[in-house]
């Protein structure tokens, strides 16, 4: 397997892909360009999600990722054809304005910030070409900005609003910050998956009244079983605030000794130190099946992240079963994730909760609905009701049948 990693790599014009020869029949009318400016980790898995989800739709990609991102030759192949974009963001527009005159399509779909950026100053939507945007994050949720900044982006974003033609959302909470005062684009929202193997590929087989660890005592009135695992999943950075996670664990082993944590992911040194210092054990990066043996194992999934636009791996968690303790921020609290809070003190309060039956049985049940809310099926129905629903879509079709 031949990883593309830098310009270098992957500096080719166009590259056509057996996809191209097989989309090329009545059967796949639709034809969409995706432009990526960091095609790695979750966004690269959401797009993935998206071909996987339509197969009859043609879709290209234009892509461009950081320096410290391998991306494989095996992500490549679902697309038509994929083209590197160059460096530099003047170049990056002129290089989405020629791609996309040169393809046709009548839909590009930027996905965050920067490609957001690049395909709305490069192309005016029209009744011919429609432009969709899924911003994963807007960037001026960013707690780590200064508050000048982050209105600056919120500006920005708004007046490029005007040109757009629909904000494909992957959350609510996405889709509740694309309504921009005055007039807005339409919002469909687009259901993000969780592609892990094994069993949480199947969640409504997790039996909701099972508290792992199995072998434990009995929960009680103190919390879930003695010597339950907590686990946290994600970089560590700023955004996913590993700090606030280990602040977490240490109210709960103020109370609970016997309580397990694990972090799995790896990042910044000074936020693994403050997990070690709690006495949390970092895995580092997983693969999918090695993810899916620790959170079979585990008890509860916490999540500590600052912001969010639709965190993957709560969907991970909700699909292996876990209940789900959450930072009470706008993603998980739009989700209608029951069980939140503000302070790491305040997580000692949930976790004597989970120590009820009904309690820990409604926390599964929750997780099992939430993880078949974001099926395959779910997002394929939400892509092709969005795309098709598309005024240049709408167009493309009136034009074929009129010819037939």
């Amino acid at each position: 397997m031949r990883a593309v990693k830098s310009t270098r790599d992957a500096a080719v014009p166009s590259v056509p892909t057996d996809r191209a020869r097989e989309s090329k029949s009545p059967s796949a009318p639709i034809r969409v360009v995706h432009v990526v400016e960091s095609f790695g980790s979750g966004v690269k898995n959401s797009v993935l999600s998206y071909v996987a989800n339509t197969p009859d739709i043609e879709h290209h990609l234009l892509w461009s990722t950081h320096s410290d991102t391998t991306v494989d030759e095996q992500d490549l192949e679902p697309f038509a054809s994929h083209q590197f974009l160059p460096a530099g963001h003047a170049a990056r527009v002129r290089a989405v304005r020629t791609a996309v005159k040169r393809l046709g399509t009548p839909v590009v779909h930027a996905h965050s910030s920067w490609a957001g950026v690049y395909v709305r100053l490069a192309l005016r939507h029209s009744h011919e070409l429609s432009i969709v945007y899924t911003p994963h994050g807007y960037s001026f949720q960013r707690q780590d900005l200064p508050g000048v900044a982050r209105a600056l982006f919120r500006v920005a974003e708004w007046v490029l609003s005007f040109n757009t033609t629909k904000v494909a959302a992957c959350g609510q909470h996405e889709a509740r910050l694309s309504e921009w005062p005055f007039k807005h684009p339409s919002i469909s929202v687009v259901p993000n998956v969780s592609h892990d193997s094994g069993p949480m590929a199947d969640p409504v087989q997790t039996e909701p009244d099972d508290m792992r660890p199995s072998d434990g005592p009995e929960a009680g009135d103190s919390g879930p079983p003695e010597g339950s695992v907590v686990v946290g999943v994600g970089r560590l950075c700023n955004a996913k605030d590993p700090t606030f996670f280990a602040e977490s664990i240490r109210e709960l082993r103020a109370s609970d000794p016997s309580v397990r944590a694990v972090w799995i992911g790896e990042g910044d040194d000074h936020y693994a130190r403050d997990l070690l210092d709690a006495g949390v054990e970092i895995t580092g990066w997983l693969s999918a099946d090695e993810t899916w043996q620790v959170l079979s194992g585990s008890t509860v999934y916490l999540h500590t992240a600052r912001w969010e636009g639709f965190p993957l791996s709560v969907l991970e968690a909700a699909s292996a079963g876990l209940p789900i303790i959450g930072r009470d921020i706008g993603a998980l609290r739009d989700e209608g994730l029951p069980l939140l809070f503000s302070e790491p003190r305040e997580i000692v309060d949930i976790w004597t909760r989970l120590g009820d039956d009904d309690e820990r049985r409604a926390a599964r049940e929750f997780a099992r609905r939430f993880a078949e809310s974001h099926s395959d099926a779910r997002q394929a129905d939400a892509l092709h009701v969005m795309y098709r629903g598309l005024p240049s879509v709408a167009a493309q079709a009136s034009v074929g049948g009129s010819r037939r």
